[in-house]
């Protein structure tokens, strides 16, 4: 199964589940280039399109990750750790950490359960996994972790988010520096 996220438009993201089939799983919204706020509706396996998350990034105040109603912003992980961690609704804790290969997420006791599609040395899964890919951000979902990839989504598409908010204030950074030397 493959989860392929597409740009339709500037403010709008639509995943198409099995690309043979183009049938839509999850749609983004983001009411223009200003807003803050991101909802993401769940296209596939309901009668309706279903609102199942909602993502808010803010300068000010806390972020927002809330998926079907509950927290799910990822936190971190510890003082001089590069991860964040969220509790999935199975009461679980799951950690995503980034490196040079792209976002891996990993359950307690460190198995991948999402991981970019071309990760080496790893174990294929075995079964059919799910490849998401978000703004040129690709993962691999273990069937295992499908019944909390409605929060694998969300929560994939936040640590996105802030990393590329992170990037963009070290290129500011390393622009005003060379400007006042």
């Amino acid at each position: 199964m493959f989860l392929i996220f597409d740009h339709l438009d500037s403010d709008k993201l639509v995943g198409f589940i099995d690309a043979r089939l183009e049938a839509p799983a999850y749609e983004w919204i983001t009411p223009g280039s200003w807003s803050q706020k991101t909802r993401i509706r769940k296209l596939q396996g309901v009668p309706q399109p279903t609102e199942i998350a909602v993502v808010e990034m803010h300068d000010f105040h806390d972020d927002v990750c809330t998926v079907h109603g509950f927290d799910r912003l990822p936190h971190s992980s510890g003082i001089f750790s590069s991860g964040r961690e969220f509790t999935a609704s199975n009461g679980r804790t799951y950690r995503w950490k980034h490196a040079s290969t792209g976002w891996t997420l990993t359950d307690q006791s460190e198995h991948p359960l999402a991981h970019p599609p071309h990760q080496p040395n790893t174990v294929p899964p075995p079964e059919p996994a799910c490849v998401a890919t978000y703004r040129g951000t690709a993962l691999r979902v273990f069937p295992v972790a499908y019944p909390i990839l409605d929060e694998i989504v969300a929560t994939a598409m936040y640590m996105e988010w802030r990393k590329q908010e992170n990037d963009e204030a070290v290129k500011a950074a390393k622009i005003g520096f060379k400007a006042g030397s």
